[in-house]
């Protein structure tokens, strides 16, 4: 390859055009080999020409062959090409889909529904919601198995933001599953209570015919779909209700994610039941463990279904969120160019991630230290008539460096649109 001359300087033709070097300035020795080398040059940058010149100089000491190739050739040969797609969407992977995990997935749900027959027939009350619980996650697990199924397709430009939407939507469905189940077995409780009060106990001395061993498997599948296919993790992460936020006590994950938990929890306490109570009590702590299911899961449901319900529906975060942004213009609204700040808007965009917990007292504060979820806001400004452009840029700028101080959560994003009287 032909090295080229301190001296020598580069110059760019347009396309169509060759320009050979000046001869004069370089040695006749080198002629032949620097007028191919200067050809090559400028053909590359005729097409090229918004490449840098250290760039174009590199790939052009890669491509021996195309020196003897004409600027019309290359022209047409880029006309005939079939214009590109666009390059997918990015993805967020997770594991694929298993085989495994849907055959996990069948048989706990036709456990939850043989529990819930059994339940029904034995006059089991607590047998049932076990069976509307297994159901669930059952439930959580085939929703798991249909997205990883998903993410194994072509990717869609259907879905410019990808499943996430689909992902809570699902979450809510299931969250409305459990207000379901909560509402039937708090009707169920009290009318076994005010049934039993009227009724003589000589039916009761003869205990509940538990299914013993369904109950115990309803105790184990909870645990191992939460450690080995990590079962409702993202329900809990989405609505943060966790026991403890795990980045301020290290406990298992099962242990801190209460859907998980409560399940094996409930189970254990019906096994226990029927194998060390007397039967003449049955009755009695069947019904006491229908109404501790009733009052955990009714615990458990509202701050989800309220923080996904605010998701979908685009809501503002909170109102601490508002009084902070109110806070953050202040600055601006004292500027003597600012006749006045419309309402401004917060639409969240993704749930407050891990910002409080299940045993948080004060919500406000976490709000306050910027945990919240990401979101979108967007302020109206009516300025003078007469302000200037670098006015109105160095207040879209003040008003942007404002929010996004008091906003720090990643992917918010804000829009100033500042108008003249």
């Amino acid at each position: 390859m032909p090295i080229l001359n301190k001296k020598s300087s580069i110059k760019f033709t347009p396309p169509g055009q060759t320009r050979l070097p000046n001869l004069d300035t370089t040695p006749s020795s080198e002629k032949p080999s620097r007028r191919k080398h200067h050809h090559k040059r400028s053909l590359s940058h005729a097409f090229f020409s918004f490449n840098d010149p250290t760039v174009t100089l590199n790939g052009v000491s890669t491509a021996k062959g195309s020196a003897q190739t004409s600027p019309t050739k290359l022209h047409s040969n880029f006309a005939k090409g079939k214009p590109s797609k666009p390059a997918p969407p990015l993805t967020f992977e997770r594991s694929a889909f298993s085989g495994k995990k849907l055959t996990f997935t069948t048989f706990e749900f036709v456990l939850g529904c043989w529990l819930w027959l059994t339940g029904q027939r034995c006059d089991s009350l607590a047998t049932t919601g076990m069976g509307y619980l297994i159901t669930f996650d059952a439930i959580s697990l085939l929703s798991i198995n249909a997205f990883d199924y998903y993410r194994t397709m072509s990717p869609s430009h259907k879905l410019p933001f990808g499943i996430r939407r689909l992902e809570t939507l699902s979450l809510f469905t299931q969250v409305i599953y459990l207000v379901f189940t909560v509402t039937y077995l708090a009707k169920e409780s009290i009318e076994h209570a005010l049934i039993s009060s009227s009724e003589d106990d000589y039916d009761h001395q003869y205990g509940i015919p538990f299914p013993t061993h369904s109950i115990l498997l309803s105790a184990f599948l909870p645990y191992f779909a939460n450690k080995y296919f990590n079962n409702h993790h993202a329900l809990a992460t989405v609505t943060g209700t966790f026991f403890y936020n795990p980045k301020q006590r290290r406990t298992s994950k099962f242990m801190n994610n209460p859907f998980s938990f409560f399940l094996t929890l409930f189970g254990g306490l019906l096994w226990l039941t029927d194998e060390l109570i007397e039967p003449r009590y049955h009755h009695f702590f069947d019904k006491f463990l229908a109404c501790l299911q009733t009052i955990s899961v009714g615990w458990l449901v509202y701050p989800s279904l309220i923080c996904l319900a605010r998701v979908l529906l685009q809501t503002a975060p909170s109102s601490a969120s508002s009084q902070i942004l109110r806070d953050a213009l202040k600055e601006v609204g004292s500027h003597p160019r600012v006749l006045q700040i419309e309402l401004p808007r917060i639409f969240q965009i993704t749930p407050e991630s891990l910002s409080r917990t299940l045993l948080d007292e004060d919500s406000v504060d976490l709000t306050r230290l910027n945990k919240s979820g990401s979101s979108f806001i967007s302020v109206k400004v009516l300025v003078d008539h007469d302000t200037t452009d670098i006015e109105i840029f160095n207040l879209t700028q003040l008003a942007t460096e404002n929010i996004l101080s008091q906003f720090t959560a990643s992917g918010t994003q804000c829009t100033i649109d500042i108008r003249r009287a």
